[in-house]
């Protein structure tokens, strides 16, 4: 588990440190769920697989490019699954 610091601005801003940003691929734009158990925050980014962009239903246990993969390697591996595969 990692851990680090950010000061809250006078805005109620943070910034989400370096090192946990790359550990969980956060990138500019991405959202985030804040979630306040007991006196704790939790922030869960959003991610996203092909699944969400083109609707296909895929076996769980393969892995998928997250939105911030280049889209056409995402197509090719889309195409190459409906090749293998079919649509389901």
């Amino acid at each position: 588990m990692s851990k680090d610091t950010s000061n809250v601005t006078t805005k109620g801003q943070i910034t989400i440190p370096i090192s946990i940003r790359n550990e969980l691929s956060i990138s500019p734009n991405d959202t985030v769920v804040f979630e306040l158990t007991g006196n704790k925050i939790m922030i869960e980014p959003i991610t996203k697989t092909i699944k969400d962009f083109f609707g296909y239903k895929f076996n769980k246990d393969k892995k998928y490019p997250k939105p911030k993969d280049d889209i056409e390697n995402a197509k090719r591996i889309n195409a190459e699954v409906i090749a293998n595969e079919g649509l389901k």
